[in-house]
C-alpha cells in the first residue's frame, strides 16, 4: 500500500482518531528484542522509543491484509509473544507484550482494528452525505 509517511505520522496527534490501545511492546529485530512504546490508532500501529518521545515514530505498521496470532514462546525466546503476518508481502513481525492480559488485549484490538477503521470511516462519510442531503433539501428551489 502506498502512503504518505508525513500524513500518517501526523495522525498520532489527530484527536478525531482516539488511541485504541497503547503500551509497552517488545519487537524482535535482528535476533534481539527491542523495547518500544506502541500506539494503535485506527489501523495504524506506531512504535516509539518511549512514552515520552511521541514526536516521530521509529516505525509504523499499517494493519491491513494480515493475520494476528500467538507465537511459540519457546521459538521466539520471549514470553507473551505474537506475530503479525502480512499476506501480500509475506513479512512477519514478532512482538511481545509484558504479561498475559496485555497480550490478549493487543491481539484482540489488532485483530479487529481494520474492520473498526472501515466502520468509522463509513459512518463519517454517511454523516457527511446526510448533512449534504439535508442542506440540499432545505435550499430554496427556483420556480419558473
Amino acid at each position: 500500500m502506498l502512503a504518505n509517511g508525513r500524513s500518517l505520522v501526523s495522525l498520532i496527534n489527530d484527536k478525531s482518531y482516539d488511541r485504541t490501545v497503547s503500551g509497552k511492546l517488545f519487537v524482535l529485530q535482528e535476533d534481539r528484542w527491542r523495547q518500544t512504546f506502541a500506539v494503535l490508532k485506527a489501523n495504524l500501529l506506531f512504535f516509539f522509543e518511549s512514552e515520552t518521545q511521541l514526536e516521530s515514530p521509529i516505525f509504523l505498521l499499517i494493519v491491513e491484509d494480515c493475520t494476528i496470532e500467538p507465537s511459540d514462546d519457546n521459538q521466539t525466546g520471549r514470553q507473551f509473544s505474537f506475530a503479525i503476518n502480512f499476506k501480500s508481502t509475506k513479512r512477519v513481525f514478532q512482538l511481545a507484550a509484558e504479561d498475559f492480559k496485555t497480550l490478549g488485549n493487543w491481539i484482540s484490538f489488532l485483530t479487529v482494528c481494520s474492520v473498526d477503521y472501515i466502520t468509522a470511516t463509513k459512518q463519517m462519510y454517511q454523516e457527511e452525505i446526510n448533512i449534504k442531503s439535508n442542506s440540499d433539501s432545505n435550499s430554496p428551489t427556483e420556480s419558473k
